[in-house]
């Protein structure tokens, strides 16, 4: 008899045993700024997390490049770690940032983060990660996600109204001097889709915003230049800390 129950307690316990956590579990009703909650994506040279920062909330530091520009590495294809590998420039840089929200985000309300970047040295920000990459400052903007498919791997980076950035609205890549607020209103006309239509453009584009407002899975930063998400990194010579201590809907 107590061989049997024990044989039942290990099968209750390998049963329980937590899953793999990819960036969509759990799905969050609030903004959490545990690290451990959120996900560095498709990221070269990156740590899967961000770092818990002492004030509060967390950071993280853009890697470096040992040269002074991604022409060494524009041009070869890594495949990036985690649960959702794609094929990417193998030059080291930070994409998307990302914490599993589902709770609606309401018209006439915005996205509010406070954020500091603080650099040293003679910090350039890299973001020509494909070869013919625009010549635009590299920014950080806001990301809205909805999962095109809720089976691992969850994310096919296909359909036009399941990723949202926030436009104009984003931040430069270069020291703050301090804490700055980077805000986004929840409006159709301040927010593009993955081939840059504004959420007011036409009726289509305008039902895939606000649906995309009411029922995502993600919220979150991504890093690029015209290609919003296409990825930062640092040149040799300098360092950069990108640290977010409150991100929030008012």
């Amino acid at each position: 008899m107590r061989f049997l129950t024990l044989l039942v307690l290990a099968s209750l316990t390998l049963h329980a045993a937590p899953k793999p956590r990819g960036w969509w579990r759990p799905p969050l009703t609030y903004i959490s700024l545990d690290p451990d909650d959120w996900s560095i994506r498709f990221s070269i040279g990156m740590p899967p997390k961000p770092t818990t920062n002492s004030a509060g909330g967390w950071f993280f530091d853009f890697p470096v490049h040992a040269t002074g520009t991604f022409d060494d590495c524009n041009t070869t294809t890594c495949v990036t770690p985690g649960p959702e590998a794609v094929a990417t420039s193998c030059c080291e840089s930070i994409h998307y940032l990302t914490v599993p929200y589902v709770t609606a985000l309401p018209a006439g309300q915005s996205l509010k983060a406070t954020i500091d970047i603080a650099t040293t040295g003679n910090a350039v920000f890299l973001h020509q990660t494909q070869p013919g990459n625009c010549g635009a400052p590299a920014t950080v903007r806001f990301f809205v996600q909805v999962l095109e498919n809720r089976h691992p791997p969850p994310y096919v980076m296909i359909a036009e109204f399941a990723r949202w950035w926030s436009n104009p609205v984003a931040l430069t890549l270069q020291d703050t001097g301090g804490p700055v607020v980077l805000v986004a209103p929840i409006d159709p006309s301040q927010w593009s889709s993955v081939y840059g239509r504004r959420g007011d453009e036409d009726a289509d584009t305008l039902a895939g915003f606000n649906e995309a407002m009411q029922n995502h899975d993600g919220i979150g930063f991504t890093f690029g230049s015209c290609g919003f998400g296409h990825g930062v990194g640092l040149a040799a010579g300098g360092t950069a800390r990108f640290t977010l201590t409150d991100l929030r809907v008012e």
